[in-house]
Order: structure tokens, then sequence, then C-alpha cells
């Protein structure tokens, strides 16, 4: 006598990209039956091993125009089988146009107990669903070696439909009863939906030009950045990718913290850079486990305890690893732990911050800003700190210099500038001292030359003039003056060194404190 306790929950879902299975091939995805799975059809095969499967697949391929979505070819195929469950609105009469492409369509059928349907359920079905074909199309890329895209529930259309069918335990229908809802399933929120009318406020407006003026290149950008990359993956449901972007962003935050702790302590460039360069604090896990951050700002750094730190360490430094080092692909719960430990790591910097801000007021400035402060209750302290010191004028592009000084320190030879791509400039040093330099701009890099002399009467003026208001205007600074169409004449030395441009530029300081450099020789 046939059972009634199994019922089939057939999904049909369009891959993100065609295959060349052929329409109407079906089978199921048989494993060896080792007592795992409750729910499931079970058979004995011709070698007398025992054999169950819980998801059966049948392929379709739908010719493809210009108007027909993907959402559209998956109901177009249930539709046919299904006569007048679907609810999904016809496409409109339109002059269509063929194109030389198909839409892969998957009928994804998943063995479950029979009992009343609800969301909850629904959803798991649906995910093992998705695992089913992700699984399939990896074996027909390793088969084929034809790139293919794997689907995930977020890239998914947000409504799929689905029939529901009393089976036997052959696997054998035997009774159709309506879906629930009827023929549509729903996998997905559509998020970031913008109204016509959504507008950004005037502030955020403003913010935004002075961050993009300030803040890029400087402070927190490469974070930013990297977070971004990390949150859109995850969003698509590529947790590969997004679990090893959100690795990176953790440890640019962590890097990018100690490096402005350095620079409002006076740390010289060649200095930090030896930091991360000695074997015992070279990567961001050695220098957390070393103590640096703790003796500076405070807190609890400890990889092994029970704070944010040790959920860092966890849930998406070991996670990062596990991919790179072995291919391992996060569930979607490992990936949003991972999100949420970003989150609580830069609340808890930012807090430890506030709590520090008489040692470091302009990096508590730059990473939590005014209104961080404000809602930490610390604004007005940090306005009484400021008071008394003296502050950078744009303490986001002098950091950005700082940096820069040390990511030249990789470099093969990081003061050895070109002949070909400088223009001569004029210095009126802070010290009263004048002379003439070339300067490479892109490697900000200068180099003495002799003195020129200066043939057209009108560049001499001009020349002449600025030096004038150098001297009275710009009185204890330095000024460069740039003479971009004179062709001054020197010996070129190859691979002589240069000297650093912040030495004789204000616009290049890289100093938090007031500095003083003495003229190149």
């Amino acid at each position: 006598m046939a059972s009634k306790q199994l019922q089939s929950v057939s999904f049909f879902i369009s891959l993100p990209s065609s295959i060349d299975v052929p329409a109407g091939v079906s089978f199921p995805l048989v494993e060896i039956d080792d007592g795992s799975e409750p729910v499931a059809i079970r058979f004995i095969d011709e070698d007398g091993v025992s054999k169950r499967f819980n998801i059966h697949f049948t392929f379709h391929q739908v010719a493809s125009t210009i108007n027909l979505s993907d959402t559209d070819a998956c109901f177009s195929v249930f539709k046919e089988l299904y006569p007048g469950q679907a609810e999904q609105e016809e496409i409109a009469d339109t002059k269509d146009v063929e194109v030389d492409t198909k839409i892969t369509v998957v009928q994804v059928a998943c063995i479950t107990q029979r009992k009343p349907l609800n969301e909850e359920i629904m959803s798991e079905l649906f995910d093992n669903a998705i695992d089913a074909i992700r699984r399939y199309l990896k074996a027909y890329h390793m088969v084929t070696q034809q790139l293919v895209q794997l689907p995930t529930r977020q890239t998914t259309s947000a409504f799929v439909p689905y029939a529901v069918e009393d089976i036997d335990d052959q696997g054998k229908i035997i009774g159709q009863r309506a879906s629930f809802p009827p023929g549509m399933f729903i996998t997905h929120l559509i998020q970031n939906v913008r109204s016509v009318e959504t507008v950004l406020s005037i502030q955020d407006i403003n913010n935004i030009a002075h961050t993009s003026s300030t803040y890029l290149g400087n402070v927190l950008d490469q974070f930013y950045n990297v977070r971004r990359e990390a949150l859109l993956s995850y969003d698509s449901g590529n947790t590969i990718v997004a679990g090893i972007l959100l690795g990176m962003a953790a440890e640019i935050l962590l890097d990018e913290l100690l490096l402005m702790l350095l620079w409002e302590e006076g740390v010289l460039p060649h200095e930090a850079r030896e930091i991360f360069k000695n074997e015992e604090t070279d990567t961001a896990f050695k220098r957390v486990k070393s103590g640096l951050y703790q003796k500076q700002i405070g807190g609890d750094w400890s990889t092994g305890g029970n704070g944010v730190i040790r959920k860092w360490r966890y849930r998406v430094l070991e996670l990062r690893n596990k991919i790179a080092h072995i291919g391992y692909e996060p569930t979607q719960k490992e990936m949003q732990e991972g999100v949420d430990t970003l989150v609580e790591l830069v609340k808890y910097i930012a807090d430890l911050l506030c709590a520090n801000l008489e040692e470091y007021p302009v990096c508590a400035d730059l990473i939590v800003g005014h209104s961080g402060m404000e809602r930490r209750g610390c604004r007005k302290l940090f306005e009484e700190i400021i008071k008394d010191l003296p502050y950078p004028i744009n303490p986001q592009r002098t950091f950005g210099n700082w940096k820069f000084e040390i990511e030249r320190l990789a470099r093969e030879n990081p003061f050895v500038g070109s002949y070909k791509k400088s223009v001569p400039v004029y210095l009126v040093h802070a010290n009263g001292d004048q002379m003439w330099l070339l300067l490479d701009e892109k490697n900000r890099l200068v180099k003495r030359i002799p003195d020129q002399t200066i043939a057209n009467s009108k560049q001499r003026a001009g020349l002449d003039n600025a030096i004038s208001m150098a001297v009275t205007q710009r009185k204890g600074q330095s000024t460069l003056i740039e003479l971009q169409s004179f062709r001054p004449k020197y010996n070129k030395v190859a691979d002589s060194e240069w000297t650093p441009v912040y030495m004789v530029s204000d616009q290049r300081n890289i100093s938090r404190w007031p500095v003083s450099y003495l003229p190149p020789k």
C-alpha cells in the first residue's frame, strides 16, 4: 500500500549562466544511505548497496528574447506543467526580438515529510535546493571546464514558482495539492530600493563633498573601500570573496589604527616601517598579540579571551585563512557573524579612542569624528583638549603624506627620482635660504641643481615677484615656485639620492607636530 507520509516541493529556479544539459533530462541526486538523513527516498541498487535521495532535478531550456527575464522564464515553464497555478503577470504584448541564447531553468524537487508548510520550512527547503544546484554546477565545471556562475539565494529572482505534490516511498506522485501561498515563494526581500523622490539632506551632501576632498587616499580610505566590496559580495551571496575581503578589511582597519597612533606620537616613517617588517610583528595577528594596541589605548586585546578580539580572530581572521588556504566556502551564517564582528570591532576601537582623548585627540577626531564623540559624551572634552595643542591644518592629508613615506620605503630605490618627469622649481626656504631644485612630483622627491640664469625677462620678472611674495607673505614657511616652461641646465647623476619633498614643502608636511628641516645640500 502506497505511503502518504512524504511530499515533494518543486522550485523552478533559473541559473545565472545557461548550461548545455538537454531539456527534459531528469534524475535524482543519489547518495549512499548512511542513515544520516531521516527523510529520503531509499532503495537498494543492483549491487545490493543501500542508497537514498531527497533532491530530484529536471532541466528545462527556454529560448531567450530581449524582453524575457529570468523570472518570466521560470513562470513560463511552471505554467506549462501546472496550468492555472502561477499568478505571475503575462509579459507585455510587444514585438519581441529573439536572441541566440537560452535560459536554463532547473526544477528542483525537495523531498520532505508531509506536513503543513510555513515560511521556516519553505526557507530551509529552498536553501537545500540552492545548495544542490551549486554542487551540481561545481561538478559541471570540473567535467566540462566551462565557466559557470553559481546561484545564491540573494541572486535568484525574488519570486520563484513552486508546486507541492504528495509522493509515495518510491518517489512517485500520488496527488497534487495547492501551494502555500499558491504558486509563488518569496526568496528574499528586495534591498536598497530608492524612490524617485528620495534625496540626501544638505548636511549629507556637504559631508560627502568634504570627505571626497580630504579623507580619500588618506584616512581609512582603503578600509571603507574593501569593506564595501566585501558587503557587496556578501549581498550577492559570494561568500568566498566576501570572506576574503572581510578579513582584509579588518586587518586594514587594525593597521590603519596602529599607524595613526604612531603618527600622532611623532614616530618617524622608517621607525614605523620597522614594526611591520619585524618578524615578531609582521602580521596583523602578531601585532595584536604583541600588546602594541593594549599598551597604547588599553582595553582587552587578548586573542584568547571572551571579547571582540577573540571574535575577530575566529570569526574573521581564521575564516579568511580557511578560505585562502583550503578553499573553504563559508555559510551565510558564518558570513553574518563575521560582518557583525567587524561592526563590533569598529565600535570597540572608537570607544577606546574616546577613553584616551588626552593621548590621541587627533586620531580620535579622524576615526570617531565629532558625531561619534557626541554620541559617547566626550565632544566637549575633545574641544577643551585641542585648545592648548598645535593642531594640523589638514590632519587627513598630513597623515596621508606620512603614510606615503612608509610605503615609499618598500620600493627598490625609494629615494631615486626621475629626471625625465621632473620640473624646475625655486625654493624659498623657511630659514631664508634660496636655491634651485628639480621636483619629481610623482615620487615626491626633489634634487638640488646649480643656480640658473633666466634670459627671458618676463620669466625673470615673474620669478622675482613670486620670491618677493614668499619672503613677505609666507615668512617662516617654505615655498616652492614652479617654472614649467623653463629649461634648466644641469648634469644628470644616475642612481643618485634625492630628498623627500616634505622637507622643503609645507604642502607635503608629514608631522603631526611642528617640525623644521634643513634645506637640501
